[in-house]
């Protein structure tokens, strides 16, 4: 029998309902609030991904003598380690320069902005389970939609309650 990992595996390159509820179901908490778990070191490896996703190369522009023009391509490289602010995390990357891949929490009542109906009637099915719930926003420019992520008192972890659109693959950011 397979378990609901390999089933969702299987049914990743599918976006239908049966493979959302898959994913909902997969990786539960012990204390049983339904929602994914999501770890300080899922949210290090889910910026890493998308930095490489983003941002894979950069192009370098020399001049040399008679002014003769080169354009060498390089691979982005990952600097240092996840930092966490108050209410984010940050992950450096190098691109000709250093820039933040920058995952950003912001208190539901303090979003500038209107969920989606799904996404509504997700948080209001979960809010009684956290102590906090956040709207989790990824390097505007380039990530549109955001996450919905319930917080407890006392826990490092992020409960995955819902999302906006297909801007993020929450499947690569839970992992067994």
């Amino acid at each position: 029998m397979e378990t609901i990992v390999e089933k969702l595996k299987i049914q990743k390159a599918s976006q239908n309902s049966e493979y959302q509820n898959l994913l909902k179901e997969a990786n539960m908490d012990a204390m049983s609030t339904g929602c994914p778990i999501i770890t300080e070191n899922a949210i290090a490896e889910y910026l890493k991904y998308l930095i490489i996703k983003l941002y894979p190369t950069y192009d370098v522009i020399s001049y040399g003598f008679f002014g003769k023009k080169k354009i060498e391509r390089k691979n982005t490289s990952l600097r240092g380690n996840l930092l966490h602010d108050k209410n984010c995390f940050r992950y450096r990357f190098y691109r000709g320069d250093f820039y933040w891949m920058v995952w950003k929490e912001t208190d539901i009542k303090n979003f500038v902005g209107t969920p989606p109906k799904h996404v509504l009637e997700s948080v209001i099915k979960n809010k009684h389970l956290f102590d906090k719930i956040v709207i989790v926003t990824i390097n505007k420019e380039k990530v549109v939609d955001p996450l919905v992520v319930g917080i407890k008192n006392n826990d490092p972890n992020r409960y995955l309650i819902d999302w906006w659109d297909k801007d993020i693959d929450p499947s690569e950011l839970i992992k067994e």
